[in-house]
Order: structure tokens, then sequence, then C-alpha cells
């Protein structure tokens, strides 16, 4: 486990390759012992090889993590891979519908799962992806529904990124 988070952290700190490196080597030990969750540990992978601009690899793992937690009674984590895959997609300029796809996928299961967290996530994809496309409003109005449903934690990274793209938003559309 400690590859695992240990490489989470170097990846959060941009040092990619090593952190990558390790979270492949925790994930290749817990598939080694047949340890379930896997396709949590893809999906920081995935998460990784992201910020990292390798696309591609990333795509593949996606696709390992997927087919997994397909395959798994565990389909809580589901939404954040299908948001993962978006990223995934506009990051290797597919066409923006299927990237469109993937996040509203990602919207919908977070919902179904009753996880508000992964449903900041997903909307935060989707409203960077509307505010390319200049659906400034609509973003902002989907955002700030979900944000404000939050009545604390407002100092982690996901209330803190999705307080600054509603204030983006909020300066865009005047």
């Amino acid at each position: 486990m400690s590859k695992v988070f240990g490489g989470w952290a170097l990846v959060q700190n941009e040092e990619y390759n090593t952190g990558i490196k390790l979270l492949q080597e925790g994930i290749d030990y817990f598939m080694s012992v047949e340890f379930g969750m896997l396709h949590v540990r893809r999906g920081m992978l995935v998460a990784g090889l992201i910020a990292a601009k390798r696309y591609d690899e990333g795509i593949a793992v996606y696709r390992e993590a997927i087919q997994y937690a397909d395959n798994s009674a565990d389909q809580f984590w589901n939404p954040e891979l299908h948001r993962l895959q978006g990223e995934l997609l506009l990051g290797s300029s597919a066409p923006q519908e299927e990237v469109m796809e993937s996040l509203q996928k990602s919207l919908t299961l977070s919902r179904k799962h009753g996880s508000k967290l992964l449903e900041l996530r997903s909307t935060v994809s989707l409203c960077r992806l509307w505010q390319t496309q200049g659906k400034l409003a609509e973003a902002h109005q989907l955002l700030a529904s979900i944000y404000g449903w939050f009545t604390e934690g407002f100092d982690t990274v996901d209330l803190k990124e999705a307080k600054a793209l509603l204030e983006e938003l909020a300066v865009e559309i005047q």
C-alpha cells in the first residue's frame, strides 16, 4: 500500500515518472496477491498519467480498470473512472461528443450512487468542457447547484477547484 500512496504523493508533487512507476509496482503487487479494488488503484494510476500528459498509456490502463470494475461487485468508483476516461479523451483530442458522453455517464452514475464528491468532480470536468464550448451560463448554473450542497470541507482540493471555476465562469459571463 505504501508504494501506491507514495507514488500518488509523488505524482501530486509533479514527480510523474517516479510516482507512476511506484503506482504501477503497487498495482502489480496487489494483482499478484489477488487483492480487490484494483480499479481504484488503477484509477489513481490513470489520474497520474493524465497529469503527466501520457494519454495513450492512460487509455490502456483505463480499459483495464473499467473491465475489472465492470466484473466487480463494487461499482462505487465507476463514476470516477468514466470521468477519467473523459479527461483522457479530452487530452488526446478525441471528438468532443465522446468526451461529453464519458462525462455525462460519470455524472449520471455519481448521482445514482449518491456520491456528492464524485458528482462534484464530474460536474467540474463537464463544466470545464462547456467553458471551452462557450456554454458559460449553463456551466455556472450546474456547478453552483452542486457546490451549494456542501456545508463543510471548503479547504479540500476538490471544493477549492470548484470555487475557482465558479469564479472564472462568473467573470466570463459578464
